[in-house]
């Protein structure tokens, strides 16, 4: 009988850990407020001890899974929002990542003014974030940056690779001006000549690549036809999952998600997506099974749009037909 309780009881446990994860996803773990609040307490104690302040309530955000909490002065007025990261076990001050951005725009605009006048920039932030576990008296914080420059240039491109090699210019002077001074682990940097747009995604250590590796890096998110259309879409990124996918058409990034699945004698059948800012190209290859008889080829289709519903990942043509992927 005991056994018989016990079986009955590991459906239950089973379905409360499950419960509680997914209550983890909303509200954050439990004491997680609780460990939250002693981070940012004891920041805010040190940075703001100039001036009279309290904590507002702690309250868990879904969207970026951290802790925030409002840091006020004595009459309720806001002085900084704070965010706990438990993942990264960092702080990130709101008014603070301001004000240091607000000197990181001023001498990145610099630079390309001096060194690039047809260039203009169109947001230029720094992301600051420190460590939590440390004595926030000390000189040295231990602090990680993230670096986001787009911008703008006037000046007539003929060809990608002319493109490439100024923008790859570009990301190594903006890196060597802030050298010492942010621990860039990441960045995004993104550069539009009316050619071509593209972009990068490197820390301090990838900035340092001799040329050929740097730019190869380098996503080129579109072209355009002479005019403000883009009409090429290249470089398409391989990603992993097709989650990822779906995310790179809705931001219209050109990529590439491939999935083999595998007969049950062991043949592959390839069926790929791929997005070229434009259009998603199916394909589906069953040439290596052996037994595929006269269905066997290489079949494409484009579709207009991607979703995904309920689990499953719909592909919509011209006329708003659905069809399932993978088939």
């Amino acid at each position: 009988m005991k056994h018989k309780v016990f079986v009955m009881g590991i459906p239950i446990l089973l379905l409360i850990a499950f419960l509680m994860g997914i209550a983890s996803l909303f509200y954050g773990i439990p004491f997680g407020n609780l460990i939250a609040k002693h981070y940012i307490k004891q920041y805010s104690n040190v940075k703001y001890s100039h001036v009279e302040h309290r904590m507002g309530n702690v309250n868990y955000n879904f969207k970026n899974s951290a802790y925030h909490a409002s840091i006020l002065d004595s009459n309720g007025s806001l002085i900084t929002e704070i965010a706990y990261s438990l993942g990264t076990n960092s702080l990130y001050d709101s008014s603070y990542n301001d004000e240091i951005s607000k000197d990181f725009k001023a001498n990145i605009n610099g630079l390309l003014s001096k060194e690039y006048p047809s260039i203009e920039t169109t947001f230029v932030y720094v992301w600051e974030e420190v460590d939590a576990n440390q004595d926030f008296n000390r000189a040295d914080l231990k602090k990680k940056h993230r670096i986001d420059v787009s911008m703008n240039d006037k000046s007539t491109t003929i060809s990608t690779d002319e493109s490439k090699k100024k923008f790859t210019e570009i990301v190594r002077k903006i890196f060597n001006s802030v050298e010492g001074q942010y621990n860039a682990e990441s960045s995004q940097i993104m550069y539009d000549n009316h050619h071509d747009m593209m972009e990068v995604l490197i820390g301090n250590e990838q900035s340092k690549l001799p040329d050929e590796e740097l730019q190869k890096l380098i996503h080129v998110i579109h072209t355009y036809d002479g005019t403000e259309n883009p009409v090429v879409k290249a470089e398409a990124i391989t990603v992993d999952s097709i989650d990822e996918f779906v995310d790179y058409v809705h931001q219209d990034l050109s990529a590439k998600y491939q999935v083999t699945q595998t007969t049950e004698e062991g043949d592959a059948i390839i069926q790929t997506l791929e997005y070229d800012g434009t259009t998603i190209k199916f394909t589906f290859d069953n040439t290596q099974d052996k037994f595929a008889g006269n269905s066997k080829g290489v079949i494409t289709k484009e579709y207009l749009k991607i979703d995904k519903e309920g689990g499953l990942c719909y592909l919509l043509d011209k006329d708003g037909n659905k069809s399932v992927f993978p088939l």
